[in-house]
């Protein structure tokens, strides 16, 4: 590879393949990309066009380079039908995604709109696109498609062990360090700390978060009575309105057996019951093949800073205990059943048996 027609050293290539491989967190592992693709470019401005697994809408981060200054915009929805992300002309963005929908495996790099476009794929999917916007490094594309192997692989490999293998929702072993780091994002706001968490949580809204407990009523009824694989059907069905039924940017976990757990921004607790009331209604009317209705019960708390992960499950559970044993179908938050005395203000801990 040679920049403006002199060899470049591999130490920075490494340096930042090493980077890239060395991370754990999808999002962290974007911006790494786009910081390697704008080193070895020498881009103005580079984009990762991400496709969203479970809805198929486009996600898009941007890295900008002023000077020494590296800025993330703010992650926006990339249907065709809504405006474009802040800061695209109207008809770079319609150019663009029309160039991508038609036929998005037509070919391994092409130009769009003044920008250069590097598919991401894997063989069962396309991952998203890496943009690059004034780049005028003299390339060596056999190394730079080597670098997007190796981040493809990455990706896919850090994607898939995030997963529960029925749902494809998120699993149980994340779900501690998706909490904790977006506590230390609630902090990294509340401190007005500046660097890339920051960052990411300003992409997020800035608003307050909210963390539901699901179980699936009279589970056990329809493993006795039908069988495991009508079980396992129902448990992929749920997942499949779940995910329908919240945000793309929502976490959704499966936390095991018919357990599951959803973790939402919301500005206040009533935009929170909306969102979970809505999951509910929506399980409760679908009908599930040869088992007919199905419902949940859920018990809900806000996501404060001053709680580890497994007290706000603890808080949660409370509630939804609560709610099974009112009636079942039901939301109910801790904060307004403490409130009223019908829980424990402190839940002890370990009490529940969330497996």
């Amino acid at each position: 590879m040679t920049f403006a027609g002199e060899p470049t050293a591999a130490a920075p290539v490494l340096r930042h393949l090493a980077q890239l491989t060395a991370e754990r967190d999808l999002e962290l592992l974007e911006v790494q990309l786009l910081r390697t693709v704008q080193m070895l470019l020498c881009a103005r401005a580079v984009f990762w066009l991400r496709i969203d697994r479970d809805t198929g809408r486009f996600a898009l981060t941007q890295l900008r380079v002023d000077g020494d200054d590296i800025h993330v915009m703010p992650r926006e929805d990339g249907r065709i039908s809504q405006d474009p992300p802040e800061g695209w002309a109207a008809d770079v963005w319609t150019t663009l995604i029309a160039a991508l929908l038609p036929d998005p495996a037509a070919s391994a790099e092409w130009s769009v709109a003044g920008m250069r476009v590097f598919p991401l794929r894997t063989r069962e999917a396309t991952l998203g696109y890496v943009l690059a916007s004034g780049a005028h490094a003299v390339l060596d594309i056999n190394l730079f498609s080597s670098v997007l192997e190796v981040l493809r692989n990455h990706y896919a490999l850090l994607e898939e062990n995030q997963r529960d293998k029925l749902t494809g929702l998120l699993n149980r072993k994340t779900f501690d360090d998706s909490i904790s780091r977006l506590l230390r994002l609630i902090a990294a706001t509340a401190e007005h700390r500046s660097g890339d968490e920051r960052r990411r949580l300003m992409r997020r809204g800035g608003e307050r978060y909210w963390l539901a407990v699901a179980d699936i009523d009279h589970f056990k009824r329809i493993n006795d009575t039908l069988g495991h694989l009508y079980g396992d059907e129902v448990l992929l069905l749920l997942a499949q309105v779940m995910k329908r039924s919240f945000r793309h940017d929502d976490l959704l976990f499966r936390f095991g057996g018919e357990e599951f757990v959803i973790v939402i921004r919301a500005p206040d607790m009533g935009s929170a019951r909306i969102a979970f009331e809505k999951f509910r209604r929506n399980v409760e009317a679908f009908d599930f093949p040869q088992v007919g209705e199905v419902t949940v019960s859920l018990g809900a708390t806000q996501i404060e800073q001053r709680f580890i992960p497994s007290a706000l499950v603890g808080r949660a559970d409370q509630a939804l205990y609560h709610a099974k044993r009112s009636g079942r179908n039901v939301l109910h938050f801790f904060e307004q059943l403490a409130a009223s005395g019908e829980v424990l203000a402190s839940p002890q801990q370990g009490t529940i048996e969330l497996f």
